[in-house]
């Protein structure tokens, strides 16, 4: 790698690499080539390798002075309660440098949420980031810290009024959202792909006014 980054020195007369009178020694783990004469060419590459390393060691120094990147957003884990009583793990980003109110953009998943703010955004998340939204996402319940008991289907009974299931936990946990999470604009979209997708759909056989998308 160093060959390639610093060729080695030719001789501009005859366009050929200078190979006499060579000896080799190392500075800072950086093999040397210079000429025991001290020609022009050999003092040029010694200084090229000098000044290389010192530039090294300087970046070094300035980037373990410079504060670590401030998340893009603000992080906040809360338990949602819905009808009968189950409280239900829900993240809550809401942007570092919002300035007014906005749109809640909501996921429930079994796949599990962040357990802590986020270095940098997901590469899915940028576009709808500089469109100015709040992520919440909320794992189903009986997933991870989710209370109740998981159940793999995709079965809706809406005549049974006493019934939970992703339908209800999704309106219980919307209306929550828009009370208490600050400087939201009362409005809400649901997004995902996957199982993701399907509570979204589920959402959607008798949405609540807040859901205005899905």
């Amino acid at each position: 790698m160093v060959d390639a980054i610093w060729p080695r020195c030719t001789n501009p007369a005859q366009g050929r690499v200078l190979k006499r009178g060579k000896s080799s020694d190392s500075w800072a783990g950086v093999k040397l080539n210079y000429r025991r004469d001290h020609s022009r060419c050999g003092f040029r590459a010694l200084d090229r390798h000098l000044c290389v390393a010192a530039a090294l060691l300087l970046a070094s120094n300035v980037s373990a002075q410079q504060p670590p990147a401030k998340p893009p957003f603000n992080f906040e884990e809360v338990m949602i309660p819905v009808r009968d009583g189950v409280h239900l793990q829900t993240v809550i980003l809401t942007p570092a440098d919002q300035t007014g109110p906005l749109p809640i953009l909501f996921t429930r998943t079994p796949y599990g949420l962040p357990s802590g703010p986020l270095p940098r955004l997901y590469p899915a998340m940028k576009e709808l980031a500089q469109d100015g939204y709040i992520f919440v996402g909320q794992n189903l319940r009986g997933r991870f810290k989710s209370e109740g008991v998981f159940k793999l289907t995709s079965q809706v009974d809406l005549a049974d009024t006493t019934a939970t299931n992703e339908t209800t936990d999704a309106y219980d946990s919307i209306e929550w959202l828009v009370k208490h999470v600050r400087n939201n604009n009362g409005k809400v979209g649901m997004i995902g792909v996957s199982y993701d997708g399907l509570t979204a759909a589920l959402a959607l056989l008798h949405p609540k006014k807040f859901l205005i998308a899905a």
